[in-house]
């Protein structure tokens, strides 16, 4: 078995049967009324799909360690406990040993996300200590375990207690920040969970109803209005930005600059993908066929260091989401405006014809749909370098 992970008081390793990987391995801690582990005492062992990535499989077990660590804070902290029932959900039947679609994940940890801010804003008049500020409460199952505890004991909300009313008052939140669409899609992903709770007879009765869903085409209070919004950033715009963005969304905001890529390729960007001896950056496939671009100096001194990145892509949303609005930019897509942006310029300020384009951002020409999986051919090479000398730097 491959060396373990230590992560807290969990580890998490590889177990190999004749040079095979067979099963992941979760080591969790039995836990004391003191919140410790009990010394002497072997650890739990949960396996989980060898398939699964380690980055997977440690936030099943970061989920787990929480789950045990508020089982011990008090009575209500079981999977009676909507949140909990919910992450439960996801566990088993999004990350465990049969994992649906990347898809469903991202929606289960956006409807846990959501069903936290609703909870949080409906008791917030009745905390008799401080809450946590906006930016801790939960968008997805990546936060720390501590963070997730000091919110979720704040939030006692019995699973037997959220019944259908609840449901429409949860149904007319939604809708006063998404679209009807969004709103159905969380419904959905609410009652999958709640039937898993009636198959552990938790509850007796699915509280989310037919009813519940907002009627196609309705247009709801936070329907994303789109006329009049810009869908690219101005030269001026960009440099204001990135004088502004910092951390790890900034060095994302950097490459969707400099590729072109759509925000999901670039998520799914690995060093691996990185070929110095060819000098390319392989860009993964996403909506489109993956393609390549130049492997820049720019992007050496950027990546020099880079190992990975540290968020979901909803995260980095949230956080350019943020900086626009104090700069008071209106961008109707905060990650997808830079490649439309990179397009602009390389066609305004560049001059570029929009066949070299088209290569860099990975559009297929037509007839040529083949050309931009990655083929060497003396014609694509020589349009990229022309891209490449190109793009203009809006940081320092």
């Amino acid at each position: 078995m491959a060396g373990r992970t230590p992560k807290h008081s969990w580890s998490v390793g590889l177990e190999h049967r004749q040079g095979k990987p067979v099963a992941w391995r979760i080591f969790l801690p039995v836990l004391g009324p003191d919140r410790k582990p009990i010394a002497g005492r072997r650890r739990d062992v949960v396996r989980l799909d060898p398939r699964l990535t380690q980055k997977q499989v440690e936030k099943v077990a970061q989920q787990m360690y929480l789950s045990r660590l508020m089982q011990v804070d008090g009575p209500h902290h079981t999977y009676a406990n909507l949140i909990e029932t919910l992450v439960d959900y996801y566990e088993r039947a999004v990350v465990g040993p049969r994992p649906k679609s990347a898809g469903t994940a991202k929606i289960t940890r956006y409807t846990i996300g959501q069903i936290s801010r609703y909870l949080h804003d409906k008791i917030q008049g009745q905390l008799s200590h401080p809450s946590p500020p906006d930016e801790l409460l939960p968008d997805g199952l990546n936060a720390e375990p501590k963070m997730y505890a000091h919110i979720w004991n704040l939030i006692d909300q019995p699973l037997e207690t959220f019944d259908h009313r609840q449901v429409s008052e949860f149904s007319d939140y939604l809708c006063r920040q998404l679209s009807a669409t969004s709103v159905n899609m969380v419904l959905r992903s609410l009652k999958a969970a709640m039937s898993g709770a009636i198959e552990q007879d938790l509850i007796d009765v699915n509280p989310v109803r037919r009813g519940a869903m907002v009627p196609a085409g309705t247009v709801t209070a936070g329907a994303r209005q789109r006329v009049d919004r810009k869908r690219h950033l101005t030269w001026h715009e960009l440099t204001r930005f990135f004088a502004v963005i910092d951390g790890d969304a900034r060095l994302f905001c950097q490459m969707l600059y400099l590729t072109g890529a759509r925000a999901s390729q670039l998520r799914a960007l690995t060093p691996a993908h990185i070929d110095r001896e060819r000098g390319v950056l392989s860009i993964p496939s996403g909506k489109t066929k993956g393609h390549i671009v130049l492997w820049m100096p720019q992007m050496e001194k950027l990546l020099a260091d880079w190992t990975g990145w540290s968020y979901i892509t909803t995260t980095y949303t949230q956080q350019v989401r943020r900086v626009l609005n104090e700069l008071g930019i209106d961008l109707a897509q905060p990650l997808h405006g830079f490649r439309h942006t990179l397009s602009t310029v390389l066609r305004e300020h560049g001059g570029l014809p929009l066949d070299d384009i088209a290569r860099w951002v990975g559009h297929a020409l037509p007839g040529q749909g083949k050309l931009v999986t990655g083929a060497y051919d003396h014609s694509h090479m020589e349009a990229l370098k022309r891209v490449a000398k190109a793009i203009q730097i809006p940081w320092d």
